[in-house]
């Protein structure tokens, strides 16, 4: 073959095309498929990278829509372990380039907390925890009289200069290695009354530096 690359790209764009006009129900099945045979014809070739590629983003894109318990749920995890393939099989090539990213998009952290605007003080204060990527947090209570949310993360360093730390405590997150997003609920310390800012963080230190001295 002269023009294994332009034989290579005029496959995938055939490919892509036939997908993404199909109306049948199983065609991101046979879009799969026929992505992992092109794999093996052109195994060889450096460009075999670029099929990889658009493999394991037709991976996430499922994964991103599975219901947690089911096989799908784990796509991000196969998706991760054909981009680290493909950067081993093919280190210099553009689709390496692209796996990486795909990597860095799937190891990446996300945090969020929420609990309810109004809490008793007599009991624990319950948080929503959703996080994807990490295992522990610390969850630092502040005592603020203000009632400004902004949340910019520039803002609440310079905010949190001179407040009183009141509770901090570092949560161990049940831990997940499927690269998805999770959610668990956490009991914070009970306080007394008045308003308060909760900060979640995964570096402590972030906040702690300078704010409360």
């Amino acid at each position: 073959d002269k023009y294994p690359v332009a034989r290579l790209t005029n496959h995938l764009n055939r490919l892509y095309f036939a997908h993404e006009k199909s109306t049948l129900s199983n065609k991101t099945e046979l879009y799969e498929a026929a992505l992992r045979q092109l794999m093996t014809d052109f195994s060889s070739s450096p460009n075999a990278a670029d099929i990889s590629y658009a493999l394991a983003e037709s991976l996430i894109s499922r994964g991103s829509e599975a219901e947690r318990g089911t096989k799908e749920f784990d796509l991000f995890k196969e998706a991760h372990q054909l981009a680290t393939e493909t950067i081993k099989r093919y280190p210099n090539s553009y689709g390496a380039q692209n796996a990486q990213s795909l990597i860095n998009q799937l190891e990446s952290k996300e945090i969020d907390g929420k609990v309810l605007e109004f809490n008793g003080t007599k009991a624990s204060i319950l948080a929503l925890i959703e996080y994807r990527n990490i295992e522990k947090i610390n969850v630092l209570i502040y005592k603020d009289d203000e009632k400004d949310k902004k949340e910019y993360f520039s803002y609440l360093k310079e905010k949190l200069k001179g407040k009183n730390l009141v509770s901090e405590k570092i949560i161990t997150l049940p831990k997940a290695t499927d690269f998805q997003k999770h959610s668990t609920e956490i009991a914070l310390d009970q306080l007394p009354l008045g308003n308060y800012l909760i900060v979640y963080s995964t570096d402590g230190k972030l906040f702690n530096q300078d704010t409360h001295n």
